[in-house]
């Protein structure tokens, strides 16, 4: 079985997993992660790498804040789990061997406190209303992808009602957007 490799830094990360290097919004964006109280709305062609941003901000939580989670909010059960299996792929067993990653939908929920949750916006919406403050001074990030969802028409039920707090540092993308396509 092959050993899973630690990583020293971001770069490392990129290097490793993505075999590739950052992009110059990427490189901002994980500079500004590293500040305190810092929200960051990242929008970028389709494919260039926003999701790289979140998943800077989650190895800066597990790699410098022990104590603190991040909520990783997608609008669909599918989306959930695709990026669950993303995040475990990469980060389970990275910090002790333990498992950094859990899930909630509803009706999956798996490692619930463990320092990063993917869930539905309805979940967290549910365990903000039913937590203590110690969870809520724990959260380091909320992170919320296809935000751009909440404003069209058909797809803003997941959305509905959801809080942005503004005590939670927010890294999100709204919008994915085709750059235009040259002929060669």
């Amino acid at each position: 079985m092959k050993k899973k490799q630690d990583y020293e830094d971001w770069d490392d990360v990129m290097n490793k997993v993505f075999k590739t290097e950052s992009h110059d919004f990427q490189q901002t964006s994980f500079s500004l992660i590293q500040e305190e109280n810092t929200s960051l709305l990242v929008t970028a062609p389709t494919g260039s790498g926003k999701t790289h941003v979140a998943y800077a901000a989650i190895f800066h939580v597990l790699k410098n804040h022990p104590t603190m989670r991040v909520y990783y909010v997608c609008p669909t059960k599918s989306l959930v789990n695709q990026i669950y299996c993303e995040l475990v792929s990469i980060f389970q067993g990275k910090r002790n061997k333990e498992k950094v990653i859990g899930i909630s939908t509803g009706s999956i929920k798996e490692n619930t406190d463990a320092p990063i949750i993917v869930t539905l916006p309805q979940s967290l919406q549910q365990k903000l209303q039913h937590s203590d403050d110690k969870f809520q001074q724990s959260l380091k990030f909320v992170i919320l992808d296809e935000v751009h969802q909440m404003f069209e028409e058909e797809k803003t039920e997941s959305w509905r009602d959801f809080p942005f707090p503004s005590q939670y540092n927010k890294v999100c993308w709204p919008l994915s957007f085709n750059s235009k396509s040259r002929s060669s």
